[in-house]
């Protein structure tokens, strides 16, 4: 004799998050995100913990976030210069919870523009670019060479306060391999223009 058994696969929540990020206002902390096949989910709940205690909070206590494509929510409930983590999780029919992104962010004061250390340094196939953007500015992120010259345009579009980030493949704007050498990847955000080297190894 045998004992019969089912397996029942949950039903997943058919939601894609994309550019889920912080970013410090006037008012507070500003988070927003994307989503995609949001017809197969309620809402979102999105929680915030302190990240020295780790003691967590619902955010949206009136009920589950909704909407879309597009969300928006601002946390007024913060303390100047204290770090913050927030999880966002999507709801589906039946109310149970998926978590589909973290982000991090500090309250307190504007987020300075500034490009991060590209990663790796140096570089053989690709290097990613993190920079910040302390208002929503029209972009050009550009990588030249010693001398100067234009070698790829990397960005050139407008985008939101916060974190972003962009990824350089060794190419140049025809689609031919760069040669080994030291280049600059240049950000110019409204004006205001800052730069941080990199390294290509072949």
């Amino acid at each position: 004799m045998f004992d019969s058994f089912s397996i029942v696969k949950d039903t997943p929540t058919a939601v894609e998050v994309a550019n889920f990020a912080a970013s410090s206002q006037t008012e507070g902390i500003r988070i927003h995100w994307q989503a995609s096949g949001s017809s197969a989910i309620r809402g979102f709940n999105l929680y915030r913990a302190l990240s020295d205690t780790g003691a967590t909070v619902r955010l949206n206590v009136a009920g589950p976030i909704v909407g879309g494509p597009e969300y928006s929510f601002l946390d007024r409930a913060v303390e100047p210069a204290r770090t913050y983590d927030y999880k966002l999780a999507a709801l589906d029919a039946t109310g149970q919870e998926t978590f589909v992104g973290s982000v991090q962010a500090t309250a307190g004061g504007p987020v300075l523009l500034k490009v991060r250390k590209p990663k790796p340094n140096p570089f053989e196939r690709s290097a990613e670019l993190a920079f910040s953007l302390p208002r929503a500015s029209r972009v050009r992120l550009t990588i030249s060479d010693v001398h100067g010259r234009k070698v790829r345009e990397l960005l050139s579009v407008a985008l939101g306060a916060g974190e972003h980030s962009a990824r350089w493949d060794g190419k140049d704007d025809r689609g031919r391999r760069a040669a080994t050498g030291i280049y600059f990847a240049t950000l110019d955000a409204g004006g205001t223009i800052v730069r941080t080297r990199l390294a290509l190894l072949r």
